[in-house]
């Protein structure tokens, strides 16, 4: 039997036997129930056209042995991505409390159960989204709670999650017997995705079929040209060679560092030459400070830093004439080490001495100079800064005392036009951002309050409570540690201060 009829016999039984498996998959594969979970995305986490009304009901169990709890029970998004979140906080008192946080507002609403009833009992909250009235009415236990004005609208499309961590966090609250109406826990969609799927098997079959018939139609058509050109002895010889890609491989690759003609001063002092080597050890402890010195005063003032400065913070032990000879002598080491890093404009004269990078010379410190000396800064030009500054604080590591108002100018500069971006975004649409933009404010302040609010608050939107509260605990050991006192708002002061500041 020849391989072509082997091949239409494989794809026919297949034909045959796949409709038998599918319906196998489907027997197998009815919808669980959900039971103690830390996350249940509703629906298959897919949206949802809701109408009027939306009713939610579930037990919940807290895990023992934390002495604060701060959890999210439900998070409704629309296609907008504007979250509502309803979170359940407990404190090492009596208190306990729903947060309700939407686009525009932070609400706290005190509930009458301890957090020993919750550890103890197995809570059950039934939740009523009324739609038309922009309302939710929460029944816990015999406690009934409202809330109006949350941003709800009828006929809209919505995405439910229950919870809200992911797999790989660690939760404190568990959910079980979960019931809403309408059901978004049947998974009626299995049998019809599997129908689909027979349709698309058909198609791909046929097409499979189709390609094949042209595949053999192709080698019939080859074999009799090359029984021609054999007949006529004349056969051409096939030169291979190298796919391109392969060729090209390395040279497309990006990095996101730039690793070649570099020198980076945010983190730590780093230099690359022209064949992306790091020559940071060929800056003996003398050549760096020089060499900071002088691109520093020249970058801030036209005409660097004058002799007398560099004789009284490197050479003040030395004679003049000593100093001007050391001087000499470390500029030309430095011209020798960056022959092999890019072109350096240095001038030298008995006054002053400067010394600036070329264009073919990649800085950290002049590029963020350019992008924060602009009037206005894009979302690309932003992400860019927090790009350079994630890495970390100005110079970090090195403790000259003439560093230490550049370091305050540089924090500063970054400081404020990230906070000043930071109030032209949404934070239910761009939390992420948010949270590069805190943490890259945290590499040049450790403590600023407006970058630990809008962190905090845009991981609870991001469903993260958790994280928030570990931000906040750290923040605090910092504030502390340096002042040595104890901070006064608590994590709820925090994130429930005004959106004005995002």
């Amino acid at each position: 039997m020849s391989s072509y009829f082997k091949y239409i016999l494989t794809l026919i039984s297949g034909f045959i036997l796949f409709p038998f498996f599918v319906n196998a998959q489907y027997q197998k594969n009815n919808p669980p129930k959900f039971t103690n979970e830390s996350s249940i995305p509703l629906n298959k986490n897919h949206f949802f056209r809701f109408n009027d009304e939306l009713r939610i009901s579930f037990n919940t169990s807290l895990q023992n042995g934390y002495d604060q709890y701060l959890e999210n029970l439900i998070q409704i998004s629309d296609l907008n991505k504007s979250n509502i979140d309803i979170v359940l906080s407990i404190e090492n008192t009596d208190i306990s409390e729903l947060i309700f946080i939407t686009n525009n507002k932070l609400i706290r609403k005190k509930i009458i159960f301890d957090k020993e009833y919750f550890i103890k009992n197995n809570v059950n909250f039934n939740f009523v989204f009324n739609l038309k009235e922009d309302k939710v009415t929460i029944a816990i236990a015999n406690t009934i709670l409202s809330e109006s004005n949350l941003g709800l609208k009828p006929n809209t499309d919505y995405k439910v999650i229950l919870g809200g961590k992911s797999s790989n966090q660690k939760s404190m609250i568990r959910f079980n017997d979960v019931k809403t109406e309408p059901d978004l826990l049947d998974k009626k969609e299995f049998k019809i995705l599997n129908q689909k799927s027979i349709y698309w098997f058909i198609l791909i079959l046929f097409l499979d079929l189709v390609a094949f018939a042209v595949y053999l139609w192709f080698r019939s058509t080859k074999k009799k040209a090359k029984r021609r050109l054999e007949q006529q002895g004349n056969i051409p010889e096939i030169e291979t060679e190298e796919p391109s890609y392969q060729r090209n491989e390395k040279n497309t690759s990006k990095k996101s560092k730039i690793s070649v003609s570099a020198v980076y001063l945010f983190k730590e002092f780093q230099v690359y030459d022209n064949d992306g080597n790091d020559i940071t050890r060929q800056f003996t402890p003398l050549l760096k400070e020089l060499f900071l010195l002088l691109l520093l005063h020249s970058k801030k003032r036209e005409k660097g830093i004058s002799t007398n400065s560099l004789k009284e913070i490197l050479w003040y032990d030395k004679t003049t004439h000593s100093a001007n000879n050391n001087k000499a002598v470390n500029l030309g080491k430095l011209k020798t080490i960056f022959k092999n890093i890019g072109n350096l404009d240095l001038g030298n004269d008995i006054s002053y001495t400067t010394l600036n990078l070329k264009d073919d010379i990649y800085c950290d410190y002049y590029k963020i100079l350019s992008l924060l000396g602009k009037d206005y800064l894009s979302k690309e030009e932003i992400i860019e800064v927090i790009e350079i500054t994630e890495r970390g604080g100005f110079l970090h590591g090195c403790n000259y005392e003439w560093l230490d108002s550049f370091k305050a100018e540089v924090s500063d500069l970054v400081i404020d036009n990230l906070l000043d971006f930071s109030e032209q975004l949404d934070i239910n649409q761009d939390s992420k951002l948010i949270i590069k933009i805190a943490n890259a404010i945290f590499n040049f302040d450790n403590i600023n309050e407006k970058a630990l609010a809008m962190k905090c608050k845009a991981l609870i939107i991001t469903g993260k409570p958790s994280l928030a509260k570990t931000t906040y605990s750290a923040f605090v050991n910092n504030y502390e540690k340096l002042y040595q006192t104890v901070y006064n708002l608590t994590f709820l002061d925090i994130v429930s201060q005004p959106e004005e500041m995002f």
